[in-house]
């Protein structure tokens, strides 16, 4: 069963636009058994014209990048569902994931199967959807996002 969309949110037609970005505070190199660092996600969801429909901005404790970019996807998967949104193209700026996604790349992590998994799962109950690789540059306001539940006073 579908949440409700807040009182003003009307559904338009044509396919939305979502833009989901995961990330940590390192570099993303780590050993072998070395713990997660903190991470983040963000999200931005727009209307067919563009328009904004809503952001998230979230710290989900301690993540890889990889698992940031998973659970920053399901989340804005299950945001754009609940708005009732069944058209939706989702843009990432992980090329792995996204090949991971797309099936063409493999998941050998076994930490990230379940989130894979997650993901087609959510992704059939669109009728119309895609997902795309973009640049960062083309995913700053997610990228942003990110960074401001990282570094919240920062300002990184």
């Amino acid at each position: 069963m579908r949440n409700s969309a807040p009182i003003e949110f009307v559904l338009k037609k044509g396919r939305y636009l979502l833009n989901t970005d995961g990330g940590t505070r390192s570099s993303g190199r780590r050993s072998r058994g070395d713990e997660p660092d903190e991470a983040a996600i963000g999200i931005v969801l727009n209307d067919p014209d563009d328009r904004p429909v809503t952001r998230v901005r979230e710290a989900i404790g301690r993540e890889t990048i990889q698992g940031a970019e998973y659970r920053a996807l399901i989340k804005g998967l299950q945001l754009a569902f609940d708005y009732g949104i069944l058209k939706v193209r989702v843009f990432v700026d992980n090329q792995l994931v996204v090949d991971q996604i797309n099936a063409l790349s493999d998941v050998k992590s076994d930490r990230l199967k379940g989130l894979h998994a997650d993901v087609c799962s959510l992704l059939q109950r669109f009728d119309d959807e895609r997902v795309y690789w973009v640049p960062r540059e083309r995913n700053k306001d997610a990228d942003g996002l990110v960074r401001e539940a990282l570094y919240p006073r920062s300002g990184r």
